[in-house]
């Protein structure tokens, strides 16, 4: 019985913690989607190869440099959430707009402009882990109180 919720437990704060880390990227991909735009330029532009546990993942790694009223400013994030891609053609396609040099569009916090991102908003394999893992939590919240309840 005691193990029985202990695992109910775990599984139910390990969907939370994934709910909350896409939830997180969601909610400040949406806000960045009011920010002030400034034009900016891409620095650097590196794919980098890492493994996970299904396998080989791909991510355009960036770096932009953007000025406001006389202030430089760099940044890194492409998008609030994940952009990995399970092949480095699909990274390289994806990539293929932010060559170094390019002038881009650089979305910025106004309360703090060192915070800012090139493509507000959010993506599709952002979205479906936050609503997979909303959706677990709350399940297996359900069915481990209901566990504890019953005892």
């Amino acid at each position: 019985m005691i193990g029985t919720v202990l695992r109910d437990l775990a599984f139910t704060a390990g969907s939370g913690a994934v709910f909350a880390y896409y939830g997180w990227a969601v909610a400040r991909g949406l806000v960045a989607r009011g920010w002030s735009v400034v034009g900016g330029e891409i620095t650097q532009l590196e794919i980098e190869e890492s493994r996970g546990r299904f396998g080989r993942y791909y991510t355009p790694c960036i770096s932009y440099e953007y000025r406001l009223n006389g202030v430089a400013y760099s940044g890194w994030r492409l998008v609030f959430g994940d952009a990995s891609f399970t092949s480095d053609a699909s990274a390289r396609k994806r990539a293929a707009s932010l060559q170094v040099g390019n002038q881009v569009k650089v979305y910025y916090n106004p309360r703090e402009p060192g915070q800012s991102v090139l493509e507000p908003g959010v993506g599709f394999w952002t979205l479906v882990p936050t609503l997979l893992g909303g959706v677990a939590f709350v399940i297996l919240a359900i069915a481990t109180l209901h566990e504890v309840r019953s005892s």
